[in-house]
């Protein structure tokens, strides 16, 4: 299921700023890291890179949060 992202929501994640992307670990604890993300349509897209925990986890476990931090609005 795909949903639809509020106007202000794009206007935020086209914007450059960073996030915090939440995933799983295999332990059920969360696992936080700050990454670079970008807006294709209404998908959010994360910079990885394969192997990494982050990737990982998300294969196991595709429930995840991503928190942005507008710079002009923190």
């Amino acid at each position: 299921m795909t949903a639809t992202l509020p106007e202000a929501a794009r206007e935020m994640l086209d914007a450059t700023e960073f996030a915090n992307l939440a995933t799983i670990l295999p332990s059920g604890q969360p696992q936080l890291s700050v990454v670079w993300i970008e807006r294709e349509g209404d998908e959010v897209l994360v910079s990885t890179t394969r192997g990494r925990r982050k990737t990982l986890n998300l294969e196991a476990n595709p429930r995840a949060t991503v928190l942005v931090y507008p710079r002009a609005n923190p």
